[in-house]
């Protein structure tokens, strides 16, 4: 294998015959990448499962500087009759690792753990699979899941009292709102999605792509029973987007501009309008994040573009526009 720059690259996997000749009903694909705190205890809890049904675990390790292969490669020793261990001959990155992994995935369903996540219930493949079997319609099934980070207290959760029994494909358009880890699907394989879904620069959230794009085939069932544990942390993808200075702010919200024009795409004509306001929004808070930084050019660039995406916003947003182009006392010498 090579990358766009011609970089040449193997894969070695690490699997007994037997777990190769076995028919998976469900492949648990894990991601994981530098997680040496996380990673055994997220295996554990994968080995704790309780099925009635065959289990394979796809586990795609992206050359960890920390001893993470290490360990995975002793859990594929303790666990030969389960665990296929991809093991890339150089990082290949987040979107190449998950491909390698969900290109390798033989179950009929597919429940998505990253290596600094992990499940708190044996019972919750066997929770998630009964429900899809009994609802037919269904892509996916979730759950709840305990949140642990430094801006979290003890007992707080990822769905509140306003959680839905069942999503729609439409409720994805503010926000992806599936924890990674309490995510199982209809497995139909990576080939319904998007040939740019592999373009770090061209989709910036692809877990929220990918539950996008699953949606197109039914709803999202929701359970109550919280099953995992999602941690939010410095090094995790989710928590070094949030630094607090307006550099920051203004990747995040780039993300969040691209993943929009990336979810109209997706979505069509159904949410073009709500998605067009979520672009204009997005416009609207990077040029907020430049006035922190008194980039008075680039404010009035995003203010023109958010204006230009949905000018027919309703008064008040539009009210805060205008309030923002204008500079505040004492700045007028920067614009």
């Amino acid at each position: 294998m090579s990358d766009p720059s011609g970089r040449e690259w193997i894969v070695e996997e690490v699997a007994s015959a037997e777990v190769m000749a076995a028919a998976p009903s469900v492949s648990v694909l894990i991601n994981t990448y530098n997680h040496e705190p996380f990673i055994g205890e997220c295996l554990a809890g994968v080995a704790a499962q309780q099925t009635s049904f065959p289990v394979e675990v796809v586990i795609g390790e992206d050359c960890s500087t920390d001893r993470t292969r290490a360990i995975c490669r002793a859990f594929q020793r303790q666990h030969p009759r389960q665990v296929r261990l991809l093991l890339p001959s150089r990082n290949v990155g987040e979107l190449e690792n998950f491909r390698l992994c969900f290109r390798a995935c033989r179950g009929r369903y597919v429940a998505l753990l990253e290596g600094d996540d992990l499940w708190t219930s044996p019972l919750k493949l066997q929770r998630q699979y009964d429900q899809l079997e009994r609802h037919p319609a269904w892509a996916m099934c979730i759950h709840n899941v305990s949140l642990v980070g430094d801006a979290h207290r003890p007992g707080d959760v990822f769905f509140g009292a306003d959680r839905k029994p069942v999503y729609a494909r439409a409720d994805f358009v503010e926000r992806n709102f599936v924890p990674t880890c309490s995510c199982m699907f209809r497995n139909r394989g990576p080939d319904i999605l998007p040939e740019w879904f592999w373009d770090p620069a061209a989709n910036p959230y692809p877990d929220w792509i990918l539950h996008v794009t699953n949606a197109a085939y039914g709803d999202i069932g929701c359970l109550d029973d919280v099953l995992g544990v999602h941690r939010r942390h410095a090094g995790g993808v989710w928590g070094s987007t949030f630094d607090g200075s307006a550099d920051g702010d203004i990747r995040r919200m780039r993300k969040r501009l691209t993943a929009f024009e990336r979810l109209q795409e997706c979505m069509g004509a159904a949410q073009a309008a709500a998605l067009r306001r979520q672009r204009a929004a997005a416009c609207f808070h990077i040029a907020l994040a430049y006035r922190r930084k008194a980039e008075w050019p680039a404010v009035r660039r995003f203010l023109a573009k958010g204006f230009f995406i949905d000018p027919l916003a309703p008064h008040p947003f539009w009210r805060s526009y205008l309030l923002t182009w204008a500079p505040r006392r004492g700045e007028q010498g920067h614009a």
